[in-house]
């Protein structure tokens, strides 16, 4: 499966790194892209904003804060979501 995750600082980076663990196809975002570096070492790749991930994926999972952002990106949350893409926040509440 092709998932996305936008948002990969201390928290986030640990979850999305269960996709790829799991043998899916990750494509991230995060506005530090140093924030991105060991998950493309691991095989993630990189896309240019939150609205690329969502295009590339079967499933974006966005990390708190930045789930404004994609929302804010897109115009909607599904705008910009490839066709079937869905959009999962998680949430630590």
């Amino acid at each position: 499966m092709r998932l996305g995750f936008v948002g990969t600082g201390f928290i986030g980076s640990r979850l999305a790194s269960r996709p790829l663990e799991a043998g899916h196809e990750l494509f991230i975002y995060d506005v530090r892209r140093e924030a991105t570096t060991k998950l493309c070492e691991l095989g993630a790749q990189w896309a240019d904003s939150p609205a690329a991930v969502a295009e590339a994926c079967e499933g974006v999972l966005p990390r708190c804060a930045t789930h404004t952002k994609l929302s804010r990106s897109s115009g909607s949350r599904r705008e910009g979501c490839s066709q079937g893409c869905n959009l999962a926040a998680p949430s630590s509440t």
